[in-house]
């Protein structure tokens, strides 16, 4: 954004006040602790861009009062059916309880 734009215009007088230069934004300073990114092709499932949010609401991850998606976390077996699934507007955390139901759930619905 360019600093003669109308907001930052507005706030000229109070940073020049503050004793600030005319200039007073901050440069963007990338983290320097990311490691690379991988390539999308060496991703093992699809990725899906769906911004009519139809996938999410399709399994119930949407809450339709707030028009917005939610966290929704599934095992499904090989047929594609849901086995167990938790959605909240909060992301599932307790990964080493989802590995092991997932084990136990896809071992009693082998077929």
């Amino acid at each position: 954004m360019e600093i003669s734009s109308p907001i930052f215009a507005r706030l000229a007088p109070i940073a020049e006040e503050l004793g600030y230069p005319h200039d007073w934004r901050l440069a963007h300073t990338p983290a320097e602790d990311l490691l690379p990114r991988p390539s999308l092709d060496q991703i093992p499932f699809p990725i899906i861009s769906d911004a009519p949010k139809t996938i999410f609401k399709k399994y119930t991850a949407h809450d339709d009062f707030e028009n917005q998606p939610l966290h929704g976390t599934f095992v499904l077996d090989a047929q594609g059916r849901i086995l167990w699934s938790d959605i909240s507007a909060d992301p599932f955390m307790e990964i080493d309880f989802l590995i092991k139901e997932s084990q136990r759930l896809l071992a009693l619905h082998k077929s």
